[in-house]
């Protein structure tokens, strides 16, 4: 299991906004810290292989079925890494893992996404 989230367990991110979850990609919210507030969007991600074999494998989520069903990137303030909140389907299990801010815009990047407010 990684401690730290780089920018490549992250095939793909993609707005949620008018498109259809694809096969192999997981429900995904972004909150994040701007000048005005805080703001939370939605996107589908898709993760590598190797993330979901490491968290399938955690004796939380394999006594639920090792998937997850949901992940949650919360920004934290003063330049902290971003919380990343996985979630599976009965949604008793927490896992956290830190991602780097840097890491975090790396993935934006190779997706051409901007977040609002930061545009």
């Amino acid at each position: 299991m990684p401690e730290i989230l780089k920018a490549e367990h992250f095939l793909s991110m993609r707005s949620q906004y008018k498109n259809q979850q694809a096969e192999g990609e997981v429900p995904a919210a972004v909150e994040h810290l701007f000048s005005q507030g805080k703001m939370i969007d939605h996107y589908f991600v898709t993760l590598s292989p190797e993330l979901v074999a490491d968290v399938a494998a955690l004796p939380d989520f394999a006594r639920q079925g090792g998937k997850i069903t949901g992940v949650d990137f919360c920004q934290q303030p003063d330049g902290e890494p971003w919380r990343v909140h996985f979630s599976e389907k009965s949604m008793t299990t927490d896992l956290y893992i830190d991602m780097p801010d840097s890491e975090f815009r790396a993935m934006l990047t190779a997706n051409r996404t901007v977040l609002p407010g930061e545009g």
